[in-house]
């Protein structure tokens, strides 16, 4: 089976990218699926993912590319692929999507999407667009929950530290939709709380050692990777409630959920954790939940039986 996934991210961080990498390896292992992965790249080898006039012409590149390919199966992964994807059904291709952000007011975390043209083309894509199948890796109405997965048994390496400053790790990127400034304000106001926050391009296994919690402070977010790594790495976790955080910290009964954008709740939260005496036992309550119900090879099975036209994916 011949399948094109294509997404408007050529970083090697982020949650996207991170979940076409870990699926496309399975695919190709477990099931002899032949992958291409098609990004700006593919375009132009100096593409930058910042400069908003790039992406458009990324877009109108993908509807050139869906009438000069071969695949059995087209695959997107980003608003700016799927505008044009139903085309290929012309073709007898099949076609799918896979939405991996879903939060309080955005879909994908884009800023863009409040303003009136990505606000039509996303309404077009999740409701109206026609497609053999839709994933997605939160909770999305319409569509199936694929999720995301994480490597528990690389982090049943990382050593709980012994001694030094109450550690709050945060992996993210700078980025409003992140809300950095939020627990950089709620940190500072902690007497004896020290704040490592690290770019997910830099991340160790050393920085979850290092850490007594994490904190993950997003405005908007659909199921983000990171929260299952730190789970992974048995740490006692605050969330904000958006995406599906909820749902997994309250089910893993491993920390504390808050509102977005809300510093004296977020400072309430870490202060509160910082006194608990059962932060181990919160810790080992992640672990055992992501191990037991997020794992790569779940998500590729999914989109395997998406392909091959299965029903019910999960």
């Amino acid at each position: 089976m011949k399948t094109c996934f294509l997404i408007d991210d050529p970083s090697p961080v982020g949650g996207g990218p991170e979940h076409l990498r870990r699926v496309s390896a399975i695919l190709r292992q477990k099931y002899g699926c032949a992958i291409d992965v098609v990004t700006p790249l593919t375009m132009d080898q100096k593409f930058n993912v910042h400069d908003f006039w790039q992406r458009v012409k990324f877009t109108f590149w993908v509807m050139w590319f869906l009438f000069n390919s071969d695949y059995d199966v087209y695959h997107s992964h980003a608003f700016s692929a799927d505008a044009f994807l139903p085309a290929v059904k012309l073709r007898g291709k099949k076609c799918g999507i896979t939405v991996h952000g879903q939060g309080q007011s955005l879909v994908g975390g884009g800023i863009l999407n409040r303003t009136g043209l990505p606000r039509l083309l996303r309404w077009l894509v999740l409701r109206v667009w026609p497609y053999d199948f839709r994933l997605s890796a939160a909770t999305l109405p319409g569509f199936v929950r694929v999720g995301n997965g994480v490597d528990w048994e690389e982090f049943k390496k990382v050593k709980r530290k012994s001694g030094g400053p109450f550690t709050v790790l945060c992996v993210s990127r700078r980025d409003p939709v992140k809300g950095i400034d939020v627990l950089e304000k709620a940190v500072g106001s902690l007497p004896w709380v020290k704040l490592n926050l690290v770019s997910g391009r830099r991340r160790t296994l050393a920085d979850f050692s290092a850490a007594d919690i994490y904190v993950l402070p997003s405005l908007s977010e659909g199921l983000p990777i990171v929260l299952l790594e730190a789970m992974a790495a048995k740490l006692p976790v605050v969330a904000t409630n958006v995406g599906d955080c909820r749902e997994i910290v309250e089910a893993a009964k491993c920390g504390l959920i808050v509102p977005p954008g809300d510093c004296a709740r977020l400072a309430q939260a870490i202060w509160q954790l910082k006194q608990d005496r059962n932060r181990a036992k919160m810790g080992e309550r992640g672990f055992i939940y992501v191990q037991k119900n997020f794992s790569w090879d779940k998500v590729a099975a999914a989109c395997y039986s998406a392909y091959r036209g299965a029903g019910t994916l999960l």
